[in-house]
């Protein structure tokens, strides 16, 4: 090769180089939620703080709701999580299963009695709150005989909305 052409080539296969090897990411960063534990005696997913008040969205049963799912009626082993907005009966969550959090980004527009499926470990759920949305994904929850773990505790990371739809 002549050597008038080597530094012309050199340069082409610099700059291809930098232009495939620098592209920028377009990959989604993980969503920022919030840790909590929640328990029988209610949770404000609002404030992030445990409350036997008024104020509670909610908390976790340990008791079969109305409808369940039969696969899960042994009450001894499962949690479930009951909102308190509930009226009429209906019990305002529904368990999306083992999906990523930041897959969800809005609640359902009608609920479901498929709501009583219990809290199982990393499976999201959608609940309706007093003051707006939360969709929560459950890291750990408790599986001993109810009379050993009488707080009843779910492990979760959550995003609270105003809205029913979830911006992160």
């Amino acid at each position: 090769m002549d050597k008038k052409y080597i530094f012309p080539v050199l340069l082409f296969i610099g700059i291809a180089f930098f232009m495939v090897g620098c592209t920028t990411s377009t990959s989604t960063p993980p969503t920022p939620t919030t840790t909590a534990t929640v328990t029988h005696w209610g949770f404000d997913f609002s404030t992030n703080t445990p409350t036997n008040g008024s104020n509670s969205d909610g908390q976790t049963i340990v008791w079969a709701p109305e409808h369940s799912n039969p696969a899960y009626l042994d009450w001894t082993y499962y949690r479930w999580w009951r909102s308190f907005s509930n009226t009429s009966g209906i019990n305002y969550s529904m368990p999306y299963g083992a999906v990523e959090l930041n897959t969800i980004t809005r609640a359902p527009s009608t609920w479901e009695m498929s709501a009583d499926t219990p809290l199982l470990q990393n499976w999201c759920y959608v609940s309706k709150c007093n003051d707006g949305y939360v969709k929560f994904k459950v890291t750990a929850v408790g599986t001993n005989l109810v009379t050993l773990d009488a707080d009843w505790p779910a492990t979760v990371e959550y995003y609270f909305s105003t809205s029913s739809y979830f911006d992160k």
